[in-house]
């Protein structure tokens, strides 16, 4: 999901083989992507959060009463 990996991961079609296994390629042969994707990974994860979760929830809750 594009909204959630953002820049911190290489996207493809999951029922396509071909894009599979071409982005498994890039990954073996380009370091510097590894590289990219390494330090991005951290840093998306840090958008995310368990007190973000919980307030975004309570206010979908409270904005539907």
């Amino acid at each position: 999901m594009d909204s959630i990996a953002a820049d911190a991961a290489l996207k493809f079609d999951p029922r396509s083989t071909a894009e599979i296994a071409t982005a498994m390629e890039r990954l073996v042969s380009d370091e510097a992507l590894r590289h990219r994707l390494a330090e991005a990974g951290p840093r998306r994860a840090a958008d995310f959060s368990w007190h973000a979760t919980a307030r975004g929830v309570l206010d979908a809750l409270t904005s539907a009463v």
